[in-house]
């Protein structure tokens, strides 16, 4: 390249990568056009590439760039270049560019949206997909595209939804859906597998579904195609495994179970004790204890009174059984002892004298009745039972004591090996055993010091267990330390600490073994990490106390909202204020970061609760204002069938003003129903739009031929000089404007300024007629001045007018020699003088004062009495010309009054020509 070249080189090709983007937009240099496809293929910036293509009008580079390019996001603006360019060029040919691209969006694109049927049944061949095939099925007018699209769908369950989708809205094409789906076999086929699915799932044969809602979704498509049978079949099925695979719905079912249990024992122990007034002791008891067993909680309020209500019913009615049948109730508290300990795994010899023993006591005294008797029975029942547990009881110690020493061993072992968790747990079990088998039995003590052993040894295992956990706890404290007077923002403190606690509780669960109540605390390092944590809160601590003030307030203000959004009267109100009552408590929702972190959830659960309260309420509203905008956008599509366009302006803005104030919908409807209402009112203005177009056009080319014509006049009267010709002219004008057949009024106002401009040209051409004319006449006079000075005759005067060639008039000399011949000239020049001093409104000397003023005198009085005046410029030129032929023998005059002369004919001249 030449030192030339290299200054010279174009900015497309400068190595800033904003000066080439800036020279690829702005340049149209053919040498540029020519090396685009290089620069989108070869730049190494992406912006740069994106310019160049930007640049592009080519459909084959487009589509060279889009398959071979290695930057995604240049293929991708290539696409829609390629996608652009189809939808602007209605061109069968273009069916080669869903050959030679393999994009599938161009393609996709080109589907549903090229101006050309070739091009789109094009594309469609090439796409498989069974959802965009039916979305493209839906939008398709051409028969032929239709049929093409439908051949290419195959799945059952695909042209079902569409079935579904175009009942109504295409029964031409439903019908041609329908023709295609499967006769009903395949639907009983399909019914039979879908049982088959879930019966495997009850029967523990089929563990692979997990999606019950895709089978519901599958059965809902088919049951209307299928016996009744069919679907008594798979709602069992589907019922049983819902409850295998959802646990949700199974603990809900059987949470529905136990409360739907109490309730029928409620209503039974209702009804038997509204039916029955006797009832014996152990029939009351145990009809207390088997309402007892149920939980409570899972009732309503008003079941909950139900039961107490009964429970204490059937206490009362035990006491006064008691009462009446005198029952002692130690008596009563002995066999409810003795059942309890038949509830324990063992029981002892010295356990059954004890009841014998209470039991004599307790019964003593006491009668025989029919309520004593039945609990004597039961008493010896319930005796018997506990004889044989303490029979099995033996060989349950035997077993214990057996099993605690063979777990010495595997304790010791895991001791040993460090596992502590492992070694707790048989610590724990040994315990038990112990326990069981009773601290006198033989085995037990003769094997005491290696069960103490094994506690012993598992005691030192936890104290190294400790010694290493105290180390990190140190470590916890140091850092603690370590942000003391750092300056740190009071949340970040806050945070600390909660990670110190959060990891000191960690260490303590961690010690925390298998059978431990609590953990095994350090209180003196517990102490000082207490003591350490205060420290570093305390500076913060008026922060966190502001802050919860601040959200103390807050909450209060919450609380007034769902509490005015709970209580407030639904049926007094209005849809505005419910309206503004939701979305100030949507707004609530998003801030609820202002308040205390414990109260969030709660209030949140409230505050939906109010909104859906107030929901209801306002659906009903919105019913009412959706009917109501519906019945406006009929009576809108009802107008573009009025023939009076002004009438159905006038009614579309009445309806317009009605939507204002017809109600308020919810916010994704009213967008749906104002496109349709807006779309209705802009057929009806868009018509008023094509008049108002039409107007338009005429009025353009009225003011087209207007300006032509006034641009040929103003064009013709700069040509002519001459009065008489712009006189013709002007008349000319006014006859070609009249035959331009323009409205009546129309554009006058440029006839008037041409007009005007005319009447200017004749003024000036006049002005400079009488500019000369006085000029001329001032030139005649002078000579004349000089020549009667020198007391010319009238011959010599005629002479010397004759050399000049020119022809005054006879008239305008005569009345100079008559002059010349009365003689006092200087008295009637200084009069001509005065007067046009007087007119023109200079200065008169000092020593002719007196004649001015009595000339002014003479012209007001003039004035008083009604006489007629000239005109300003008419009474200079009159002056002028007095002067002009009164003649001037006397020089001295003339020299001593020059400066006054000159004065007074410049102002005259002057009033002339304005």
């Amino acid at each position: 390249m030449s030192i030339l070249k290299w200054f010279n080189k174009p900015k497309w090709q400068n190595s800033n990568i904003q000066v080439r983007i800036a020279a690829i937009k702005s340049s149209n240099d053919p040498e540029l056009i020519n090396h685009l496809p290089q620069l989108v293929k070869h730049d190494p910036s992406e912006q740069v590439q994106l310019a160049a293509l930007n640049k592009i009008n080519d459909l084959e580079q487009f589509i060279d760039i889009a398959s071979h390019h290695s930057s995604k996001k240049v293929c991708q603006a290539a696409h829609k270049k390629i996608i652009q360019w189809c939808e602007t060029h209605d061109d069968s040919s273009l069916s080669r560019v869903v050959n030679l691209t393999t994009s599938n969006e161009v393609i996709q694109a080109l589907a549903s949206s090229a101006k050309n049927s070739e091009v789109r049944l094009a594309a469609i061949k090439k796409i498989t997909q069974q959802g965009k095939l039916a979305d493209l099925l839906t939008v398709e007018r051409d028969v032929t595209i239709q049929q093409q699209i439908l051949n290419q769908i195959n799945q059952q369950k695909t042209l079902i939804r569409l079935l579904e989708v175009t009942q109504k809205k295409n029964p031409e094409l439903s019908q041609m859906i329908a023709q295609k789906i499967k006769p009903d076999t395949d639907h009983k086929q399909q019914a039979l597998t879908l049982c088959q699915q879930l019966e495997g799932v009850v029967h523990g044969k089929n563990h692979q579904i997990t999606d019950l809602k895709t089978i519901k979704t599958e059965w809902q498509k088919i049951s209307g195609h299928v016996d009744q049978t069919l679907n008594n079949r798979f709602n069992g099925a589907f019922d049983a495994a819902r409850m295998i695979l959802d646990p949700e719905h199974r603990n809900e079912f059987l949470e529905k179970q136990k409360q739907q249990r109490a309730l029928t024992d409620l209503s039974e122990t209702e009804q038997w004790l509204s039916s029955n007034n006797s009832a014996t002791l152990g029939t009351l008891q145990s009809s207390i204890n088997r309402l007892n067993e149920h939980d409570k909680a899972g009732l309503s309020e008003t079941d909950q009174d139900r039961l107490s209500a009964v429970i204490e019913q059937l206490t009362q009615l035990m006491a006064e059984v008691q009462e009446t049948q005198r029952v002692p109730e130690q008596a009563i508290k002995v066999v409810d002892n003795l059942s309890a300990t038949l509830n324990q795994q063992t029981a002892t010899n010295q356990q059954l004298k004890q009841f014998k023993k209470q039991w004599q006591q307790a019964t003593r005294q006491a009668s025989d009745t029919e309520a004593m008797n039945e609990l004597h029975d039961k008493y010896k029942q319930l005796l018997g039972q506990l004889a044989d547990k303490i029979e099995q009881s033996g060989e349950i110690r035997e077993r214990s004591a057996q099993q605690a020493i063979e777990l010495i061993g595997k304790a010791i072992t895991e001791i040993e090996e460090g596992h502590l968790v492992n070694a707790k747990k048989f610590s724990n079990q040994i315990a038990e055993l112990k326990k069981l088998a009773g601290p006198g039995h033989p085995l037990i003590r003769k094997h005491k010091y290696q069960l103490d052993q094994v506690w012993n040894r598992l005691k030192e295992l936890r104290k190294w267990q400790k010694w290493s956990n105290d180390k990190v706890r140190n470590d916890i404290i140091q850092g603690i330390i370590d942000i003391h007077g750092q300056g740190l923002h009071p949340d970040a403190v806050l945070k600390k600490l909660k990670d110190s606690n959060e990891q000191w509780y960690a260490l303590e669960d961690m010690e925390k073994l298998p059978g431990d109540k609590y953990p095994s605390r350090n209180h003196a390092l517990w102490q000082q990490f207490r003591e350490v944590s205060k420290a570093v809160f305390e500076p913060t601590q008026p922060y966190f106390e502001k802050r919860g003030e601040q959200q103390g307030a807050k909450l209060d203000e919450f609380n007034q909202l769902i509490e005015q959004m709970l209580n407030i009267d639904l049926s007094e109100s209005n849809e505005q204020q419910l309206s503004s009552l939701n979305r100030k408590a949507i707004k609530s929702l998003k801030s609820l970061d202002q308040l205390p972190p414990k109260k969030r959830g709660a209030t949140a659960k409230k505050i939906r609760k109010g909104i859906n309260r107030i929901d209801d309420k306002l659906n009903e509203f919105y019913g009412h204002a959706e009917k109501r905008k519906m019945k406006l956008i009929e009576q809108a599509e009802q107008l573009q069938q009025e023939a009076d366009l002004g009438s159905a302006i006038e009614q579309a803005k009445a309806l317009q003003n009605q939507w204002k104030s017809a109600g308020v919908v919810k916010q994704y409807t009213e967008r749906k129903l104002w496109k349709r209402f807006r779309k209705a009112n802009d057929a009806v203005f868009n018509r008023r739009q094509d008049e108002q177009k039409a107007q338009n056009e005429a009025i353009r080319q009225q003011e087209k031929a207007v300006n032509s014509f006034i641009k040929a006049q103003e064009k013709q009267i700069k040509k002519l000089h001459e009065s008489s010709a712009l006189q013709e002219l002007k008349s000319t004008i006014h006859k070609g404007w009249n035959e331009l057949d323009i409205p009546s009024g129309y554009a006058t106002h440029k006839l008037n300024q041409l007009t005007q401009l005319i009447d200017e040209q004749l003024k000036v051409l006049s002005q400079k007629d009488l500019i000369k004319d006085l000029d001329q006449q001032q030139a005649l006079d002078e000579m004349l001045s000089e020549m009667e000075q020198k007391q010319a005759t009238v011959d010599e005067q005629n002479a010397a007018l004759e050399a000049l060639q020119s022809t005054p008039d006879r008239l305008w000399i005569s009345q100079r020699q008559d002059s010349l011949s009365a003689g006092d000239t200087e008295e009637k020049l200084n009069e001509i003088l005065i007067a046009a001093e007087f007119l023109t409104g200079l200065n008169t000397p000092k020593a002719h004062m007196d004649q001015r003023m009595a000339y002014q005198v003479k012209v007001l009085s003039d004035r008083m009495s009604g006489g007629k005046n000239l005109k300003d410029h008419q009474q200079a030129l009159k002056l002028l010309q007095d002067w002009q032929v009164t003649a001037k023998p006397d020089a001295e005059f003339l020299k001593a009054n020059n400066k006054r002369i000159q004065k007074a004919i410049k102002a005259l001249r002057s009033l002339i020509l304005e």
